[in-house]
């Protein structure tokens, strides 16, 4: 009998790991509201694209101890992957989400107007939810064939895919991966992420 291979062709890397300094961060429940920019459509509260000097509730010596915990983590996992360090954020962010909060469908390609990050990543300081990548092509929608999601090849017919996570995880994926956050379902819980872009 032939042997049989699936090749994973042009694969997209999206990279998960524990942030080794989660326990070492406790920040305080924000309440919910609503601050974004005017072209985002979603309701939620964010910081993009940075976290200020004066943010009312994340001082900026502890956002530099996290940036720099966070650096030094990710570079470990570099060194691992034998890819390159990065040297800087473009930008760092806080995402904080409640009830019937989200983020629309969107990418971190051409961020701010400044040149295409390295990577862009997700720290998920408390989470309730994944968040959930979308496939931007539809020319695999032409070799659709009856039940492909019972066949052995139903991972490439993923439309969406997410990865399980939990609080203390990190995730990194390419900037011009689309991506959204569905409206939380979780009443009076807090759902909150760090987003970031990075440089080499």
């Amino acid at each position: 009998m032939t042997e049989l291979k699936i090749h994973h062709v042009f694969s997209t890397p999206v990279i998960q790991f524990k942030f080794d300094k989660h326990s070492k961060y406790n920040f305080p429940n924000i309440p919910k509201s609503t601050n974004k920019p005017n072209e985002w459509v979603n309701d939620l509260y964010t910081t993009f694209p940075n976290i200020l000097d004066d943010d009312k509730y994340i001082n900026a010596r502890t956002r530099d101890d996290l940036k720099k915990d966070l650096q030094d983590c990710i570079n470990k996992q570099f060194d691992e992957l034998k890819i390159p360090h990065f040297s800087n954020f473009i930008e760092f962010w806080y995402n904080v989400y409640y009830e019937n909060q989200g983020q629309e469908l969107h990418s971190h390609f051409g961020s701010c107007g400044r040149n295409n990050p390295y990577w862009s990543g997700i720290y998920y300081y408390r989470t309730t939810s994944s968040t959930v990548f979308v496939r931007d092509s539809h020319l695999w929608r032409t070799q659709l064939f009856p039940n492909q999601q019972e066949s052995n090849l139903k991972e490439f017919y993923y439309q969406e895919w997410y990865p399980f996570v939990d609080s203390g995880d990190i995730v990194l994926f390419p900037p011009h991966l689309m991506h959204y956050v569905p409206e939380s379902d979780s009443t009076n819980q807090m759902r909150m992420t760090f987003s970031f872009n990075l440089d080499i």
